[in-house]
């Protein structure tokens, strides 16, 4: 079952580091500004957030997906604090999955109501009075508008995701959505699992298990 703890502790110091490591790695800072991967704007540095993908609880659980530390930085992405609300969160609104050749990573929007939703507006009602306005084209987007766009890179840095993690989080949104009448039982997608069986096995196991 998906359980409600937030995917990253935010008045943590630890978790403030890992957000600093993140959006250095990912190359995304740019002096007091800083890039999101899924808008591809530069925005108020505040206002990005490098979270965790795999929820902070089930650190303890690391190893069933591949990997031993609950602060590596591909269990990471610098995100607007819109975006990262819509995936962060004990209700998954939004989630990646993968296109034909398992190399990009494609949002999904997964609660129709959210799709009107002004990006500022969730920002805003997040972050109060530490919130800070984008560049005036990027107050009018809605939720609509991320829907389908895949994630940008720095090409000149290999720096990727754990696509098993993005997986694990879009099986778990899924199952989230079609049992609260967000998405229709129909509604699936292709794993992009590639480290080999005995992973993928490991994880269908830990799947059946949160049922």
């Amino acid at each position: 079952m998906y359980t409600e703890g937030k995917v990253t502790r935010k008045n943590d110091l630890l978790a403030q580091l890992f957000s600093r490591s993140v959006k250095t790695e990912y190359g995304a800072l740019q002096g007091n500004k800083c890039w999101c991967l899924l808008t591809n704007a530069v925005l108020p540095s505040s206002t990005v957030i490098g979270f965790h993908l795999f929820k902070w609880e089930w650190s303890e659980y690391v190893h069933l997906l591949g990997f031993e530390d609950i602060n590596d930085v591909k269990t990471g992405l610098p995100l607007w604090k819109p975006i990262e609300w819509a995936f962060d969160t004990s209700r998954p609104r939004l989630c990646f999955t993968s296109d034909k050749t398992f190399d990009k990573f494609i949002a999904k929007v997964m609660h129709p109501s959210v799709l009107t939703k002004k990006l500022v507006d969730i920002g805003q009602e997040q972050m109060g009075t530490d919130w800070k306005w984008p560049p005036f084209p990027l107050t009018n987007p809605t939720f609509q508008d991320v829907d389908s766009r895949a994630l940008e890179f720095d090409p000149g840095r290999p720096l990727r995701p754990y696509k098993r993690v993005l997986n694990f989080q879009a099986r778990q949104a899924r199952m989230y959505a079609i049992r609260h009448g967000w998405q229709p039982a129909s509604w699936d997608f292709e794993d992009y699992l590639i480290e080999g069986m005995e992973l993928s096995e490991k994880l269908k196991i830990w799947y059946n298990s949160m049922h």
